[in-house]
């Protein structure tokens, strides 16, 4: 049976999060965190098996040079979203 790409695939008990679609082997998420949005790359169904970043700080990183391979895989990651796209880089008004 294909993988259907618009469903996770891993366990993810956060309430809040709105489930972005699948990259790679991410599912990928957005979580509001009380005014502080963050994105989840899940990796597994254990609690641990995420990696998250702050919107905020995805949004000052200018230069990948100091970045690790994982980092910049998940960066990259979020980018190939296309919602997540619109939340990092909003259009101009």
């Amino acid at each position: 049976m294909p993988n259907d790409k618009t469903q996770p695939r891993f366990t993810h008990d956060c309430t809040a999060c709105r489930f972005l679609g699948q990259i790679g082997q991410f599912d990928m998420y957005a979580c509001p965190q009380n005014g502080r949005p963050t994105i989840i790359a899940r990796i597994g169904n254990d609690g641990p098996d995420y990696s998250s970043y702050p919107l905020h700080l995805l949004k000052k990183i200018d230069s990948v040079d100091s970045l690790s391979p994982d980092t910049i895989a998940m960066l990259l990651a979020c980018v190939r979203v296309g919602d997540v796209g619109e939340i990092l880089y909003p259009p101009k008004e």
